[in-house]
């Protein structure tokens, strides 16, 4: 047996298609004794043999059938041999049909793992038979390894991105969706055949959260830009039922190795959860929880914002200070559960009585402030007319009982002659203060009483 390792066994037949006993194997460890083993053959098969690394098997057209019926043949008799003929030369001729059967039967386990693909016959007899074929033998074990790790990366991939919470759309350089993931169904509320090979812009209009104006799409950048672009503001995405969920994303454009543009991988965050918590923290820091009016560190803000309007460009803006009459005796028969009741009935009031673009605070206790936006006086002297009569007298139903209360008003427009927003409070604090001393239940602007200097001359004194 030579040193290197066997290619292949080559098995010839010299008999006519009715003698199949008479066969002659060689075992052949390069291309040079492959074609030495072979018969000639035309010319054209010198470079399939010169070119080819895998084994060459030569030899006549030969059933399996036949090699079946060999194989069992060649068990017996060397069987028979050594159990009835003592003579070792016989038992030593014997060898190499022994090592031709176990070939023979090893190449069989292993046809599975092997593929046998013709590619020429040689010349054919007079009955049309082909006489010579040559066949190229491929050891597919490689391969299939290759491909079963190949199976177990895209299991594995699959596995990833289904569970992945955030939802995963890959799409062809058309924009047209190739892949969706499980979170990607759940969070635009369609099915696998609604996304399925549908345009990213159909399933994925996003709108701004403030102005509700359609957002720019990243995959249109993305396309532009080459490169991944991220949205970090949270955007409305409003699903086939009418709910809406807010959402973040980021576009990657997938690049060949020729930087060519095959497609986008984008990533869809939902902060639904999170921006309504953000939300939710800020408005409870902004309002009062008693009665969900503004507080008064949130007045402020709206306040200083309002002065600058007025004092820039003149935009008309009015403050109505607003006290409540008999609210003590309330607490004191009836209890502070009673009080917390009428307090929220007196703010649905306010409410209802000023536009959505006007400002509501509760400053503590019984006091209450509206800031009027972009209104003139006389604009305001009606609104603050609607609200003292909603508010005098006003009756809250407690537990079998009425609680009746009432209010004063102070009204003060922003002028020059404010320097500071607390002059402007101050003012209508005054004008209020001067209603319920005269009566109750009354309205008092502050231009029938120069409260803003009263309070200078006595800061002067």
């Amino acid at each position: 047996m030579p040193s290197r390792s066997l290619s292949v066994v080559v098995l010839r037949i010299y008999a006519d298609r009715h003698k199949y006993l008479r066969r002659n194997w060689r075992f052949l460890t390069g291309p040079s004794a492959t074609q030495s083993a072979l018969p000639p053959v035309a010319s054209r098969y010198g470079h399939i043999l010169m070119s080819t690394q895998n084994p060459i098997l030569s030899g006549y057209v030969l059933a399996r059938s036949r090699m079946l019926l060999w194989l069992p043949l060649c068990m017996l008799a060397t069987w028979l041999a050594i159990r009835f003929v003592h003579s070792p030369f016989v038992v030593i001729a014997l060898v190499p049909m022994v090592a031709a059967s176990q070939i023979i039967a090893r190449g069989l386990r292993a046809s599975e793992q092997r593929l046998r693909v013709p590619l020429e016959e040689s010349a054919r007899d007079e009955n049309g038979l082909p006489l010579h074929s040559v066949a190229e033998m491929e050891n597919l074990e490689g391969r299939r390894r290759a491909e079963a790790s190949l199976a177990a990366e895209r299991e594995m991939l699959r596995i990833t991105l289904a569970s992945i919470a955030d939802a995963v759309i890959t799409a062809d350089p058309h924009g047209k969706i190739t892949y969706v993931n499980d979170a990607a169904l759940t969070l635009f509320g369609r099915s696998q055949a609604e996304m399925a090979h549908q345009n990213l812009h159909d399933v994925m209009t996003l709108t701004d959260t403030g102005t509700f104006a359609i957002v720019e799409s990243l995959v249109d950048r993305c396309d532009t830009e080459m490169i991944p672009v991220t949205r970090t503001e949270p955007c409305a995405l409003t699903r086939p039922d009418g709910s809406i969920r807010y959402v973040t994303e980021v576009v990657t454009p997938v690049l060949d190795g020729a930087r060519q543009l095959t497609g986008f991988v984008m990533v869809v965050h939902d902060v639904t959860v999170n921006l309504k918590r953000t939300l939710d923290l800020s408005h409870r820091a902004d309002h009062d929880p008693l009665t969900n009016l503004m507080n008064r560190q949130a007045f402020e803000r709206d306040l200083q914002q309002a002065f600058r309007g007025s004092r820039m460009d003149g935009t008309p803006a009015t403050l109505i200070a607003i006290d409540l009459d008999k609210f003590k005796s309330v607490n004191d028969s009836a209890g502070h559960a009673a009080g917390d009741a009428v307090l929220r009935h007196v703010a649905a009031v306010l409410q209802r009585s000023v536009r959505p673009t006007d400002c509501i605070a509760r400053l503590g206790g019984d006091e209450f402030i509206v800031l009027l936006k972009n209104c003139d006086l006389a604009r305001s002297q009606d609104v603050s007319m609607r609200l003292l009569q909603g508010l005098n007298p006003l009756r809250t139903p407690w537990k079998g009982t009425v609680q009746t209360i009432g209010a004063s008003l102070g009204l003060a427009q922003c002028s020059a002659e404010f320097l500071e927003p607390e002059e402007w409070t101050r003012a209508a604090d005054a004008v209020c203060y001067e209603a319920k001393r005269s009566g109750r239940g009354t309205l008092r602007s502050w231009q029938s009483i120069d409260v803003v200097g009263d309070r200078r001359n006595s800061a002067n004194g």
